[in-house]
């Protein structure tokens, strides 16, 4: 009677204790303005991303899909390279001064770190079309005999 006891008491138990989902973190917090609100928890184990055109939906008890993008002069040169103007809408050029008849490259990255445009050229000025690319913020690396010389982060707006 007394084993019948308690299995009901904690079949009850069971039955009317909400179902959520709770962890135990070092740390955490949720902070809202005017068109954003943004909450995160440090020590999350594994969460899923699901994407439908321009939606994205990252699900678990907290979302860190914390992507890590450094930007700094990769090689030592003797280079005076710009890029212009920061931000466009259109068109962005690049400019190399002190540079001879030398074969240069770049790629474009977007915020997710996926390459999305690169471009060769020869001399000391390119222009490259920004405008098919959605406003946000971009990383541009000019590379000399495919090494990498300076990076820009640039936004479109």
């Amino acid at each position: 009677m007394k084993k019948r006891f308690l299995f009901a008491a904690f079949a009850v138990m069971m039955i009317t204790r909400p179902f959520a989902q709770e962890a135990v973190v070092p740390a955490g917090n949720y902070h809202e303005g005017n068109d954003l609100s943004i909450s995160w928890t440090l020590g999350e184990l594994a969460i899923e991303t699901l994407v439908a055109g321009d939606w994205i939906l990252t699900q678990g008890f907290q979302q860190p899909g914390l992507i890590i993008v450094s930007v700094e002069d990769l090689y030592d040169t003797d280079l005076d390279i710009t890029a212009y103007p920061n931000p466009t809408a259109d068109y962005l050029n690049i400019e190399i001064r002190h540079a001879g008849p030398e074969d240069f490259s770049f790629r474009v990255y977007d915020s997710m770190g996926r390459l999305v445009g690169s471009d060769s050229f020869i001399g000391a000025e390119h222009s490259f079309n920004f405008d098919p690319f959605d406003p946000g913020l971009y990383v541009v690396t000019i590379y000399r005999d495919k090494r990498p010389v300076r990076t820009f982060r640039i936004v479109k707006r």
